[in-house]
This record gives C-alpha cells, sequence and structure tokens, in this order.
C-alpha cells in the first residue's frame, strides 16, 4: 500500500479548475479497486490518497495520469508502507 501526499504547487483557483477533472481520474482508480480512499488536506494546500497498489513504478505511472500532474499543479510523494493492523472492515485488503 502506499500514501501518496499531493502538494499543490500554484493557488486554489487555479486547483479548482482542474478539480472535476482530477476526481473523474480518481473514479477510474476506484472503478478499478486502485485506491481505498483520497481527499483534500486541512489547509486545503494538498491532498492525500491510499493507495492499494503494491508496486511503486505502477503507482507512478498512475499519477502520472493525473490531471494534477499533467498540468504541472502539484508535486507528489509515494509512502510505501506495509500494513499490519486492521480494522475488521479492511483486513480482506491485506
Amino acid at each position: 500500500m502506499f500514501i501518496v501526499n499531493i502538494r499543490y504547487k500554484v493557488g486554489i483557483d487555479k486547483i479548482d479548475q482542474f478539480v472535476v477533472e482530477h476526481r473523474k481520474w480518481l473514479d477510474e482508480l476506484y472503478n478499478e479497486n486502485k485506491l481505498l480512499c483520497s481527499g483534500p488536506k486541512n489547509p486545503r494546500d494538498g491532498g492525500i490518497v491510499i493507495a492499494l497498489i503494491k508496486d511503486l513504478q505502477e503507482l507512478k505511472t498512475l499519477f502520472a495520469k493525473d490531471p494534477f500532474y499533467t498540468n504541472k499543479l502539484a508535486d507528489y510523494e509515494f509512502i510505501e508502507f506495509n500494513p499490519n493492523k486492521f480494522h475488521k472492515l479492511l483486513r480482506e485488503l491485506a
């Protein structure tokens, strides 16, 4: 699993121009069961994504298609972790 830490490089007004596209792109990944959850940080200077992908290169390839990335609006930090404890609702994800 990975945590993707997204940091905006531009003002929120520019981000808002691409939010619909970004969320549509996220929906595709949710439909492919590649994401667990996502959302903006507070304060809204970026976002967090929990990805169910186990391969860093695959993850980077997918995120290279994010409209925030293709329009040079954000930087990404990919943090791999190996969860060993889960809430009972998430046990099948291990």
